[in-house]
C-alpha cells in the first residue's frame, strides 16, 4: 500500500540489502556497551551529589520520559531524513554531551539537575537512534534475513546494558569518577565512525525525491503513522501485544527485588542469580529467534509465546521455590525477546519504508513511554493494597484479557493471510 508521502529511494548500488550488516551491528554493541557504562556510573555519580531517594529515583524518570514526549516526533524524523545520516549525528551529539558531563566532573561543578539533563538529552538522542535503526535494517537487509538481524541487534544491546557494560562501568567509576564517562563519549564516537564508514563504503545515500509543499505539519506527519496503524488489523495487533507486554513485564520487573528477598527470603547475591537466569533467558531468545521462525513459521510462534506468559506468571505469585521462580523468569525472558523479535522483523518486512519510522514509534511511544511507568506505578498501589503475589496475579490476568482480545488475529492461518495481503499491496 503506497502512502501518500514524498517517495523514498535507496541509492546504494546493486545487491546492498546482500552486503554484510556487521559495521551496523559493532556500532549498535559499541553503542550500548557505553549505555551500560553509564546505566552505573551515572547512579554512582548522583549519590556522591545527593542520598535523596527520589532525587536519585528522578535520573530514571528523566531517562525514560522521551519515549513518552519525543518518540513520535523522532519518528517523523527517521521518516523525513537520511536515517543513516541521523545515526551519526545522534551519536556525535550523544558523545558531545557526555564529554560535556566530563567538564562539569573535572571541574566539581555537577549537580543533579545537571544529570537530569543529561539523562534527558541522551533520551531524546535514543528515541531518534531507535527510530532510525528500525527503519534503516529493511533498507539494507534483505527481507528473510531481518529475523536474525533483529535478533542479533538485541543480543548486542543486552549484553552491553546487561553484561558488560554495568560492571565495567563501576570498576572505572572506583578509579576515577570522569573515566566511565570519557569511555561512553568514546563508544558514542566509535559508533558514529564505523556508521559513517560503512556508507563511505556502500554507498547508502537513502533520499527524499520529493519534497511536496502541502506537506503538512509535524502532527500530520504523526498523524499518518497513527492512521495507518488503524488501517491494518495485524499491525494493530501488534501494537496492543506489545503494548500490553511491556505493561505486564513493567509489573512483574518493578517488585522482583520485594518478591525475592521479603517473600522468598532469599539474599542480594541470591537476587543477582535470579537476575542472570532472566538475562540468560533473553539471551537465548535472541540467539534463536530467528531458527525458531524459520523452523515454525512466524505465524506459528506468536500467540502459543503469548499464551505461555499465563502460567510463567501465576508460578511466580505461588511459588516458595527460588529455583522455580528463575527459571520461570529466564523462560518469560525468552519467550519476550522470541516475539518482540518475530513482530519487529515482520513489521520491517510488511510495512511500507516511507512510513516505517512512525509506525515504529507509535509502538515505542505506547510500549515503553506508556507501558512501563504505568505498570510499575500500578505494581507499587498493588503491592501495597493486596501484596506482592497479587501484582503477579493481576499481570496473569491482564494475558487473559489480551488473549481474549488478539487470539482470533494471532491464528496462524490469519496472520499468514493478513503478512501476504500486506506484502502484495
Amino acid at each position: 500500500m503506497e502512502s501518500p508521502e514524498a517517495t523514498v529511494s535507496v541509492a546504494a548500488g546493486p545487491g546492498t540489502s546482500r552486503r554484510r550488516h556487521s559495521p551496523i551491528l559493532a556500532a549498535f554493541a559499541t553503542s550500548a556497551i557505553g549505555d551500560g557504562l553509564r546505566l552505573a556510573a551515572l547512579p554512582l555519580l548522583a549519590v556522591t551529589i545527593t542520598t535523596n531517594p527520589v532525587a536519585i529515583a528522578g535520573l530514571a524518570v528523566a531517562g525514560r520520559l522521551p519515549w513518552l514526549l519525543v518518540a513520535l516526533l523522532s519518528g517523523v524524523a527517521a521518516d523525513r531524513y537520511n536515517r543513516m545520516n541521523l545515526m551519526i549525528l545522534v551519536d556525535i551529539m550523544r558523545g558531545l554531551v557526555v564529554c560535556g558531563l566530563v567538564v562539569f566532573i573535572v571541574t566539581d561543578a555537577t549537580s543533579i539537575v545537571t544529570l537530569y539533563v543529561v539523562a534527558l538529552a541522551l533520551g531524546v538522542g535514543e528515541t531518534i537512534f531507535e527510530s532510525a535503526t528500525q527503519g534503516l535494517l529493511p533498507e539494507v537487509i534483505d527481507g528473510n534475513r531481518l529475523p536474525a538481524a533483529n535478533g542479533q541487534l538485541y543480543m548486542a544491546n543486552l549484553f552491553g546494558t546487561t553484561f558488560a557494560g554495568p560492571p565495567l562501568g563501576s570498576w572505572l567509576f572506583g578509579i576515577g569518577r570522569a573515566i566511565p564517562f570519557l569511555t561512553d563519549a568514546a563508544t558514542f564516537l566509535l559508533s558514529a565512525a564505523l556508521l559513517g564508514a560503512y556508507r563511505l563504503k556502500h554507498g547508502y545515500n537513502r533520499r527524499v525525491q520529493e519534497q511536496p509543499a502541502d506537506r503538512g505539519s509535524v502532527l500530520v506527519e504523526v498523524g499518518e503513522g497513527f492512521r495507518w496503524i488503524r488501517r491494518h488489523p495485524l499491525i494493530r495487533t501488534f501494537l496492543a501485544v506489545s503494548t500490553v507486554a511491556n505493561f505486564t513485564q513493567s509489573l512483574v520487573q518493578s517488585l522482583l527485588v520485594l518478591l525475592a528477598t521479603r517473600h522468598l527470603g532469599l539474599s542480594e547475591s541470591a537476587f543477582g542469580l535470579l537476575l542472570t537466569a532472566s538475562g540468560v533467558g533473553a539471551f537465548l531468545g535472541g540467539s534463536l529467534s530467528a531458527w525458531v521462525g524459520i523452523r515454525l513459521g512466524v505465524h506459528r510462534v506468536l500467540l502459543p509465546a503469548v499464551a505461555l506468559c499465563l502460567p510463567l506468571f501465576l508460578v511466580m505469585a505461588w511459588t516458595d521455590n527460588s529455583v522455580v521462580l528463575g527459571a520461570a523468569l529466564a523462560v518469560n525472558a525468552f519467550l519476550g525477546v522470541l516475539v518482540g523479535v518475530q513482530m519487529s522483523a515482520l513489521r520491517q518486512r510488511i510495512v511500507p519504508n516511507q512510513v516505517l519510522g512512525r509506525v515504529s514509534s507509535v509502538s515505542q511511544f505506547f510500549s515503553f513511554g506508556v507501558a512501563i511507568p504505568v505498570g510499575a506505578f500500578l505494581a507499587g498501589l498493588i503491592a501495597d493494597w493486596f501484596g506482592i503475589a497479587a501484582v503477579y496475579l493481576f499481570a496473569a490476568a491482564v494475558i487473559v484479557v489480551l488473549l481474549a482480545a488478539v487470539t482470533n488475529q494471532l491464528m496462524p492461518g490469519r496472520v499468514r493471510h493478513a503478512v501476504e495481503a500486506l506484502q502484495g499491496a
